[in-house]
């Protein structure tokens, strides 16, 4: 009896021992950290220890996952300086494995039948996965390659460094999306850093890059077509779709920069100017006379006499001596200078009128890129209509941004106002344009844009917009019935106090006229959470995105919460 008690007393005292000796290795649901945080998550009381004995091991005639198989290798080498070698196996029979693998596999199938896993509730759930850490392997399934690689990405959130031990926590983990498309809007984006970038997207398990740049206008280089298809070729690895966006119409520097004579000027119209000494003066000169004046085929300029019944001939009566112009027309740039001929029908000291389009930047002085092209010109859709082309014959995307808000300048030049369209009448006209060449190209691609100016809650509903740029009076937001609906809204608001009432009207409005959009926040984690909850269970909302306006390093708080936002 002695012996048996001392026994069970020894016995106890090990077990207590044991107990004592794990209690500071074994995590609580507080020491868990994975962004997003997982729909359900079981904690076991006890840990596994990752060694070099360890395996990856997936389906032998999985070729899906062989990336995400790769890449998990490679960042617990290149994180914890371990090398798990990627196998391939038609069944397990061993331990010391990392399993990874769709449900459908045979491999996984096995898996799932001997350890009694219920995936049922991942059905409707395409990115959605099992995580399972037993005491001697690990299992991760799911519905589709998507979710294998979001479960690898909290795998790896979840493994820790302890007196030099690699510990995982036993955990068993159900997780799913509740929204579709989780994305970042990368402006400017550095090609030098992109991948990074992408990277830290891929940990929050974010799928949709919206890469904005310049350098898409100059894709015949072959160097930077290089470039950007590796960038495409990466974030499509990692699950993340990108989207070329190619900045147009409001934001114009990109045309603008291949083709001053592209911008859309403001007409000035019957200018009064006195010719001394044979050179055009104006009698009433302003800071824009003759300066930065477009000279085109289809823009240039026009001299009448006072009564406006005899237009003069460049080269017969008068001689333009150009100005400087140059991008972003400054108006200190040295201006135009017009000279009479003595044998043609301008008299010296005769007073004549004067029209032509010049360009100023009407906007703060800050914001160069405000200035728009003209959505009336061919030499605009010559430019636009090649970096299009492009896009797509050598990035292949299913989608393209073309941007589109604040458009600052519109139906005031003359190339515009001789087709006599309403501001919205242009401002579809011309997005029709974009979207049809598109679609001889692709059909399938869908374009994006930013809703501000098709939005009666924002600029679009705003009848006196354009005047203060030099335009006309007219909304723009009834473009919004003129439109292919197919097009993918991004509807943008970054202010939590919804002054304009624009996030609290504008998820009913565009559902009404039948647009897929997605939600667009910026910074402030209300605004971001407001977005979430006014988009919450609409079926033609496709999601929620966050925008990077002053930067990716400055941002990435907001980044971090709008992938758990997306997430839940």
């Amino acid at each position: 009896m002695k012996q048996i008690l001392i026994k069970r007393f020894t016995f106890l005292f090990l077990v207590a021992l044991y107990i004592l000796g794990c209690s500071n290795n074994v995590w609580t649901k507080d020491e868990i950290s994975i962004t997003p945080q997982p729909q359900k998550l079981i904690l076991k009381n006890y840990y596994v220890k990752i060694t070099n004995d360890w395996h990856i091991e997936i389906d032998k005639h999985d070729n899906e996952n062989l990336f995400s198989a790769n890449y998990l290798n490679q960042e617990l080498s290149d994180d914890f300086d371990i090398i798990l070698p990627v196998e391939r196996a038609a069944f397990s029979a061993t331990a010391k494995h990392i399993f990874i693998g769709i449900v459908k596999g045979d491999l996984m199938k096995e898996i799932l039948r001997k350890e009694k896993m219920d995936v049922s509730e991942l059905a409707d759930y395409e990115e959605g996965y099992i995580l399972e850490v037993f005491d001697d392997h690990i299992v991760i399934a799911a519905n589709e390659p998507p979710g294998v690689f979001y479960g690898i990405q909290t795998l790896l959130q979840l493994v820790k460094t302890k007196e030099g031990q690699i510990l995982i926590p036993a955990v068993k983990i159900t997780d799913y999306p509740r929204i579709r498309r989780r994305g970042v809007h990368i402006l400017g984006a550095n090609l030098d850093k992109i991948k990074n970038q992408i990277d830290q997207m891929a940990k929050f398990k974010m799928n949709t890059a919206i890469i904005q740049s310049g350098r898409y206008f100059n894709l015949k280089e072959g160097a930077t077509q290089q470039i950007f298809r590796e960038i495409f070729s990466y974030a499509r690895q990692r699950f993340i779709e990108p989207i070329p966006e190619l900045t147009s119409f409001g934001v114009g520097a990109d045309v603008l920069n291949k083709d001053l004579y592209a911008a859309e000027g403001i007409w000035e119209e019957n200018e009064h100017f006195k010719f001394v000494n044979d050179i055009a003066i104006p009698m009433k000169p302003t800071k824009h006379t003759l300066v930065n004046v477009i000279r085109s085929g289809d823009s240039n300029i026009v001299i009448k006499n006072l009564e406006e019944t005899r237009t003069y001939k460049e080269g017969v009566d008068y001689k333009v001596i150009d100005g400087a112009i140059s991008y972003p027309y400054s108006l200190n740039n040295r201006p135009t200078k017009i000279v009479r001929i003595s044998a043609g029908a301008i008299g010296n000291g005769q007073e004549v009128l004067i029209s032509y389009d010049y360009v100023e930047n009407r906007c703060a002085s800050w914001s160069p890129w405000s200035i728009p092209y003209c959505p009336s010109t061919e030499r605009t859709y010559k430019i636009m209509f090649e970096a299009l082309e492009n896009v797509i014959r050598s990035l292949r995307p299913r989608y393209i941004s073309i941007g589109h808000d604040e458009i600052r300048g519109l139906n005031r030049d003359s190339r515009c106002k001789k087709r006599n369209l309403t501001n919205a009448e242009l401002l579809a006209d011309e997005i029709n344009r974009l979207n049809n060449f598109v679609k001889t190209k692709d059909p399938n691609i869908r374009l994006l844009m930013w809703d501000d100016m098709i939005n009666p809650w924002h600029n679009g509903g705003d009848e006196r917009y354009q005047l203060q740029f030099g335009g006309i009076l007219g909304r723009t937001c009834d473009a919004i019935d003129s439109i292919p609906k197919d097009m993918i809204v991004m509807i943008w608001w970054y202010d939590a106090k919804d002054s304009l009432n624009k996030m609290r009207n504008s998820p009913d409005f565009f559902d009404s006229k039948g647009f897929d959009y997605l939600v667009a926040g910026y910074k402030d984690k209300k605004n971001i959470r407001n977005w979430k909850e006014l988009s919450k269970g609409r079926k033609k909302c496709l999601g929620i995105i966050t925008t990077t306006w002053d930067g990716w390093e400055r941002n990435i708080e907001g980044i971090r919460y709008t992938a758990e936002m997306g997430w839940h």
